[in-house]
Parts: C-alpha cells; structure tokens; sequence
C-alpha cells in the first residue's frame, strides 16, 4: 500500500504535468482559432456595410464572382458550424448555461428552431460515415442542403459517399435528392416496402381549413400510386391553362396555374370542355422501370423504378399497375429505351415516350425544370427540314426555347453531354418580339 502511494507521487505530477500542458496548448489553439475567425467576421461584416453601393453599380460578371464567393463562405460557416456544435454537445455545454440539452442550447446560441437544432448536432455524425463526404464537407465543397442530404443516405448505405458526391459535383439539387430517394428505396427490403405502402395507404387524408386572412388551405395525402392517377390528369389541365393565358397576354406562376386545374377538374369544367371527360383516355400515367429490377421484383443500387412527375416508387408498384389502361410502362434496358423506334415528320407516340424517358428535365445544364417541356429540333431546325426523329429531338422548359429559337442561345453537345452558349451579340428585346410575331404569322406551333 506504501509503495502503491509512491508511485503515484511520483507518477502522478509527471502525468498531471503533460496533461496540463497539452490542455493550455489546446486552449491556446482554440483561443487563436476563435480571435482569427473573429477577425475574418469584422471583416466580412464592413465589406457588407458598403455591399449595396457596391453591387449598383457593379456589372454581371461581378455581381457573380460576389455571389460565388458568399456561397463560399456559407458552406464553410456550416461546416464550422456543425463541427463545434457536435464538439460542444459532446463537452456538455449545455449544463453549463442551463439548458435542458445540447439541441435546445444550440438553438438558443444560433437562434434556429429547435428541430433544426437536432439536424446539425446530428450532421456530423453522418457525414462521418464516409471520409470522401467528411472531407468534402469539412473543406467547404458541400452545401448545408447537400451535405443533410447525403447523411441521411449514408445513415441507410454508407458506402455509396463517392456516388453521392458525383451528383452534387455534376447535377442540380434535384438529381442529388432523386438519386438519395433512389438509393433508400433500393436498401428497403420486400417486407419494408410492403409495410410502408400500407402505412401510406392508412394515413391517406384530405384537410382543409379557413384561412383568416381570406382562401381556403387544402392539404391532401396520398400514396404514390394514387398520386400517380391524379398527376397526369393535373399536369394536363395545367399546360391547357397555361397556353391559354400565355395567348391572352395573362402571366401567372405555375401553381396559380395548378389550382386553377385543380379545381377545374375536381368542380367537372375540364371534363365538360373535353366533351364529357373523353380526353382522359389520351392522359396516361407514366412509370419508368429498368428492365432487370422488373423481372427481378426489387431494385438494386442505382436501378429506377419511378413515376414520371411523382417519383421512386417500388417494383411492386409498378407491377400493380401493369393492368391498368391509363399507365404506359417504359422498360429501360442500361441507358437505351428497348422500345424501337422509326422516325417520321410528326412526333409518333414511341419516339415521345423515348424522348420522354431520355429527357426528364430541360436539357440546359443546372435546369431543372421538368414539367410544362416543349420539344424542340436541336440538330436541325424543324423550319429548313430537319427530321422528327429521336436523335434530332430534345425537350426544353418554355423559357429556354424562347431564348435558343428567338435569342439566338445555341444547345449543342447531344444527351448527356448538353453545352448552354449565349449568343455572340444579344439580340434585343425588340427584335425577339418582331421574331415571335413572324413566327405567329406563319402559324410555326410553339413546340417547333
């Protein structure tokens, strides 16, 4: 017992002594780091003092090197932010302000709600699972939106961070958060999907409830499937309302534009303009699948199973409405529709569902616009001749087919591999106008 107590007096101030010296290097460290952070956000905050006079009379190309450099500088403050908030629910700061946990302090210091609160202690943690994601986020390269995205994927598939990181370098948001949907789906297995549908199936509701500052709120839910019936039909009445009011010189958004449909639709005015409802059978439901996830009967790591303009459904959805009239199944075989295909002057119904399944999006590169497309001769102009066959043929939302047919933007590149190139002189506002008068004159179809 004697001899144990000498060894800890004479142990014990050696070890006491590196401990202390490596917490006041720590804290020192830390010090530095919080008075050079300080620093960098004094000077942030006097160069936004002076950001309006500045931005009145900057020019475009400057205007966009100030917002890349914001949305630098917002990355990175989320990975700083997520990282010391994680690190100080791990010291339990919160017991040292009073607060009953590290979600509601954290709230209290950022002033964010307190669900949110619980996403950010949680961020660090999940894109932990996989280092390439952790090092992306850690140097700034990943949005706060990007990187919650993946950790929830990570959090079912940790090992897909590469392909992950792939879609938010190359895609939009949409692709990353389509292919994250994908990728949960295909990690369920038959009995998850089965119990999930009836869980959907048991929650399906529709509320409404008076606003007091006048309107009505709906909300409804559905299951994919049902949804899936309904879509077309409103996607339809959307673009028929849409094409009136752009004729009538009437601008309104997309979802006025939908609740008008809506309501058209459910009050039988849309059914009593197509003579009795008999335009619905022309309305079809789309669902792309890959050919082997159908015959297999469940998806695999980056297979497709969607609705087109709903989304991920699963295979065994699909299946069921393999009966139905309404529904037009495209089978993908790798990247080619299996469907073949012979070109013709019009637009055929096979060479659309091809086309359809190629271009889920407006092809411009970062649109992701996917309803309301037009079809448009991208290799050859449909005027001077060019075929109406698949190869010539893309889809574009109406704002950039305005721009390539009257402001002289040129798509080139092909699938895939699309380029967006502005025009080597910018056509005036005026003389767009005159081209689209010209073009109404010739009776050109706005899809041309």
């Amino acid at each position: 017992m004697r001899f144990r107590a000498r060894l800890l007096c004479c142990h014990g101030p050696v070890a006491g002594t590196a401990s202390a010296n490596a917490g006041a290097t720590a804290s020192s460290s830390a010090t530095t780091t919080s008075q050079t952070l300080r620093q960098a956000l004094a000077s942030v905050r006097t160069q936004l003092e002076g950001l309006s006079e500045v931005l009145s009379s900057a020019d475009v190309g400057a205007v966009a090197e100030i917002v890349s450099c914001f949305d630098a500088l917002g990355r990175a403050s989320s990975a700083g932010l997520a990282l010391a908030a994680h690190r100080g629910a791990e010291l339990e700061a919160h017991s040292l302000s009073g607060h009953r946990n590290a979600a509601d302090w954290l709230a209290h210091v950022s002033g964010i709600p307190h669900a949110r609160a619980v996403d950010w202690l949680a961020l660090a943690d999940r894109v932990a699972l996989s280092p390439p994601v952790q090092t992306a986020f850690v140097h700034g390269e990943l949005s706060s939106a990007q990187a919650e995205t993946m950790g929830e994927v990570l959090t079912v598939v940790p090992s897909c961070g590469p392909e992950l990181l792939r879609h938010a370098k190359d895609g939009s948001h949409r692709d990353l958060d389509r292919y994250a949907l994908r990728v949960k789906q295909a990690a369920r297995r038959r009995e998850q999907e089965q119990a999930r549908r009836a869980r959907a199936h048991r929650r399906r509701s529709l509320r409404f409830c008076l606003l007091p500052e006048g309107g009505v709120r709906v909300q409804i839910y559905l299951t994919e499937e049902s949804w899936g019936k309904c879509f077309p039909a409103l996607d339809h009445r959307t673009e028929t309302l849409f094409r009136r009011g752009r004729s009538a010189k009437v601008h309104s958004s997309r979802d006025q534009y939908m609740a008008d449909a809506f309501v058209d639709i459910v009050s039988g005015r849309a059914a009593a303009e197509d003579g009795g409802g008999g335009a619905r059978s022309s309305i079809t439901t789309v669902v792309r699948v890959d050919a082997t996830a159908l015959r297999r009967g469940s998806l695999d790591p980056g297979e497709m199973c969607e609705i087109a303009g709903v989304g991920p459904v699963s295979v065994a959805t699909a299946r069921d409405l393999l009966g139905e009239s309404w529904v037009k199944l495209l089978v993908v075989d790798g990247a080619d529709v299996t469907t073949i295909t012979s070109p013709t002057r019009h637009v055929p119904a096979r060479v659309e569902a091809a086309l359809f399944e190629r271009d889920i999006e407006c092809v411009v590169p970062g649109c992701t616009v996917g309803v309301g497309l037009q079809t448009h001769h991208w290799r050859v102009d449909f005027s001077p001749g060019g075929p109406t066959q698949l190869d010539n043929l893309c889809r574009l939302c109406t704002v950039h087919h305005d721009l390539v047919t009257t402001g002289c933007w040129k798509l080139t590149g092909g699938p895939g591999q699309w380029t967006w190139s502005a025009p080597d002189f910018p056509v005036s506002p005026r003389l767009q106008a005159s081209r689209r008068r010209v073009a109404a004159a010739r009776g050109r179809s706005p899809s041309d």
